[in-house]
């Protein structure tokens, strides 16, 4: 774990000093770098500290936008979706409240949600984003037009190490859910064989 760190501050590091000569059309990139290594040298410690019964997850300095953090995660999940030419992102992103949340934890769950329905649709397709708000929740709502998910398999998606997928861990949607619990959030899944398949997190509004 310690080597890990060092190597996200290596990336981080190296970022930093390249946006310092960069030209300007390559410091997006480089900035999308630095917020992928200082996300993943959070989780990290995050991680680690698990394990310890007083564990709690760094406070927000401020309340956290959700189409700000949508646009971020699809910015870090580009190199995966733009390589598949058949699938199209759409977005219908309507202004929301703010929300309380840990940025680093609340993108690594649309992280999760965009590469599972991007992995759903081999064939292509198209993968949605919508936000919305209602009560005392804003809502992140992302659906697939892939292969869909059978209802003996639905109501196990979020246990740990269960997965479809040939090579996959089955961890993916257990941490998602884990991470929008631990921000006083609840997600939810529909789905048909064939139809499509819809996730909606939901995440409480800051100062209700």
């Amino acid at each position: 774990a310690h080597d890990i760190g060092n190597l996200f501050a290596s990336v981080l590091g190296h970022a930093q000093l390249l946006q310092q000569t960069a030209p300007p059309e390559m410091k997006k990139d480089l900035e999308t770098i630095e917020q992928a290594a200082r996300d993943g040298h959070y989780l990290l410690r995050r991680l680690l500290a698990i394990r310890k019964a007083s564990f709690a997850a760094e406070a927000t300095t401020s309340p956290v936008l959700l189409t700000t953090l949508v646009h971020d995660a699809l910015r870090l999940t580009q190199p995966f979706w733009q390589t598949h030419r058949s699938v199209m992102i759409k977005l219908a992103l309507t202004p929301v409240p703010p929300v309380h949340g840990h940025p680093a934890d609340l993108r690594e769950v649309l992280i999760n949600l965009i590469l599972n329905g991007v992995s759903a649709m081999p064939e292509g397709g198209a993968l949605t984003v919508r936000t919305y708000s209602t009560g005392e929740h804003a809502i992140v709502e992302i659906s697939d037009t892939g292969a869909g998910i059978s209802p003996e398999h639905i109501r196990k998606i979020f246990d740990p190490f269960f997965t479809t997928k040939e090579k996959g861990a089955g961890l993916g949607l257990s941490i998602t859910k884990k991470l929008v619990d631990d921000n006083d959030g609840h997600i939810t899944v529909k789905s048909e064989p064939g139809g499509l398949t819809t996730f909606n997190v939901y995440l409480p509004i800051a100062n209700k």
